[in-house]
Protein backbone atom coordinates (compact mmCIF):
# COMPACT_ATOMS: atom_id res chain seq x y z
CA UNK A 1 0.00 0.00 0.00
CA UNK A 2 2.75 2.45 0.95
CA UNK A 3 4.68 1.77 -2.25
CA UNK A 4 1.56 2.18 -4.37
CA UNK A 5 0.62 5.53 -2.79
CA UNK A 6 4.12 6.98 -2.36
CA UNK A 7 4.77 10.31 -4.09
CA UNK A 8 8.48 9.47 -4.17
CA UNK A 9 10.15 8.18 -7.32
CA UNK A 10 12.91 6.68 -5.15
CA UNK A 11 10.57 4.54 -3.09
CA UNK A 12 12.73 1.40 -3.22
CA UNK A 13 15.63 3.34 -1.67
CA UNK A 14 13.38 4.87 1.01
CA UNK A 15 11.76 1.50 1.78
CA UNK A 16 15.15 0.14 2.92
CA UNK A 17 15.15 2.73 5.72
CA UNK A 18 11.70 1.84 7.03
CA UNK A 19 11.10 0.71 10.58
CA UNK A 20 10.38 -3.02 10.23
CA UNK A 21 8.54 -3.05 13.57
CA UNK A 22 5.50 -1.82 11.59
CA UNK A 23 4.83 -5.33 10.28
CA UNK A 24 4.68 -6.78 13.81
CA UNK A 25 2.77 -3.89 15.43
CA UNK A 26 0.13 -5.65 17.55
CA UNK A 27 -3.49 -4.77 16.88
CA UNK A 28 -5.24 -3.12 19.85
CA UNK A 29 -8.32 -5.29 19.38
CA UNK A 30 -10.70 -2.35 19.93
CA UNK A 31 -12.63 -0.03 17.63
CA UNK A 32 -10.18 2.72 16.88
CA UNK A 33 -10.53 6.31 15.66
CA UNK A 34 -7.44 8.28 14.76
CA UNK A 35 -7.96 12.04 14.64
CA UNK A 36 -5.13 13.94 12.97
CA UNK A 37 -4.51 17.26 11.31
CA UNK A 38 -2.09 18.57 8.74
CA UNK A 39 -3.09 22.20 8.53
CA UNK A 40 0.32 23.90 8.69
CA UNK A 41 2.91 23.85 5.93
CA UNK A 42 5.88 21.52 6.01
CA UNK A 43 9.00 21.45 3.84
CA UNK A 44 8.79 18.84 1.11
CA UNK A 45 11.82 19.87 -0.90
CA UNK A 46 13.95 22.70 -2.20
CA UNK A 47 14.35 24.22 -5.65
CA UNK A 48 17.99 25.30 -5.82
CA UNK A 49 18.76 28.30 -8.04
CA UNK A 50 22.52 27.82 -7.65
CA UNK A 51 25.01 25.01 -7.19
CA UNK A 52 25.48 24.99 -3.37
CA UNK A 53 29.17 23.87 -3.32
CA UNK A 54 30.06 26.46 -5.95
CA UNK A 55 28.09 29.16 -4.09
CA UNK A 56 29.92 28.32 -0.85
CA UNK A 57 33.30 28.43 -2.58
CA UNK A 58 32.60 31.77 -4.29
CA UNK A 59 30.64 33.59 -1.57
CA UNK A 60 32.15 31.94 1.53
CA UNK A 61 28.66 31.59 2.99
CA UNK A 62 25.85 29.08 2.71
CA UNK A 63 23.13 29.63 0.16
CA UNK A 64 19.79 30.29 1.81
CA UNK A 65 16.27 31.07 0.75
CA UNK A 66 16.79 34.62 2.00
CA UNK A 67 19.83 35.26 -0.21
CA UNK A 68 18.17 33.68 -3.27
CA UNK A 69 19.98 30.34 -3.26
CA UNK A 70 16.80 28.29 -3.29
CA UNK A 71 13.06 28.33 -2.73
CA UNK A 72 11.25 25.92 -0.44
CA UNK A 73 8.52 23.64 -1.75
CA UNK A 74 5.81 23.23 0.88
CA UNK A 75 3.05 20.68 1.46
CA UNK A 76 0.33 20.68 4.13
CA UNK A 77 1.62 19.20 7.35
CA UNK A 78 2.10 19.83 11.04
CA UNK A 79 5.65 21.28 10.72
CA UNK A 80 7.19 18.55 12.84
CA UNK A 81 6.27 15.05 11.65
CA UNK A 82 4.87 14.03 8.27
CA UNK A 83 1.17 13.16 8.55
CA UNK A 84 1.92 9.77 7.02
CA UNK A 85 3.69 8.77 10.24
CA UNK A 86 0.59 9.76 12.22
CA UNK A 87 -1.67 7.46 10.24
CA UNK A 88 0.68 4.50 9.81
CA UNK A 89 -0.52 2.53 12.87
CA UNK A 90 -4.17 3.13 11.97
CA UNK A 91 -3.53 1.98 8.40
CA UNK A 92 -1.92 -1.21 9.74
CA UNK A 93 -4.91 -1.85 12.04
CA UNK A 94 -7.35 -1.18 9.18
CA UNK A 95 -5.48 -3.66 6.99
CA UNK A 96 -5.58 -6.20 9.82
CA UNK A 97 -9.38 -5.76 9.99
CA UNK A 98 -9.73 -6.06 6.21
CA UNK A 99 -7.61 -9.22 6.26
CA UNK A 100 -9.66 -10.80 9.09
CA UNK A 101 -6.80 -10.86 11.61
CA UNK A 102 -8.23 -12.41 14.80
CA UNK A 103 -9.37 -9.72 17.26
CA UNK A 104 -8.92 -6.85 14.78
CA UNK A 105 -11.65 -4.21 14.97
CA UNK A 106 -12.80 -1.45 12.58
CA UNK A 107 -10.68 1.67 12.26
CA UNK A 108 -11.73 5.19 11.34
CA UNK A 109 -9.16 7.76 10.22
CA UNK A 110 -10.41 11.33 10.58
CA UNK A 111 -8.49 14.32 9.25
CA UNK A 112 -9.43 17.48 11.11
CA UNK A 113 -10.00 20.41 8.70
CA UNK A 114 -9.98 18.24 5.62
CA UNK A 115 -11.51 19.50 2.41
CA UNK A 116 -12.33 15.97 1.23
CA UNK A 117 -15.21 13.67 2.21
CA UNK A 118 -16.54 16.16 4.73
CA UNK A 119 -19.02 14.88 7.30
CA UNK A 120 -21.00 16.60 10.03
CA UNK A 121 -19.64 14.20 12.66
CA UNK A 122 -16.86 11.61 12.98
CA UNK A 123 -19.33 9.24 14.69
CA UNK A 124 -21.18 6.42 12.94
CA UNK A 125 -23.84 6.15 15.62
CA UNK A 126 -25.03 7.75 18.84
CA UNK A 127 -26.18 6.33 22.18
CA UNK A 128 -29.50 7.10 23.87
CA UNK A 129 -28.01 10.31 25.33
CA UNK A 130 -27.01 11.50 21.85
CA UNK A 131 -23.30 10.88 22.47
CA UNK A 132 -21.09 9.52 19.70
Amino acid sequence: MVKKLSPSKDFDYLWKGRDSRYESLPNFGVNFTLLFSQVLLQDQGYDFKVDPPQWLEEKHTFCTEKNGGFTTIYVPGDTSVPSTSAVTPAMKFAMDFDNNVPGAKPVKIVEYCSSMMQNESPYDSFNSKGEG
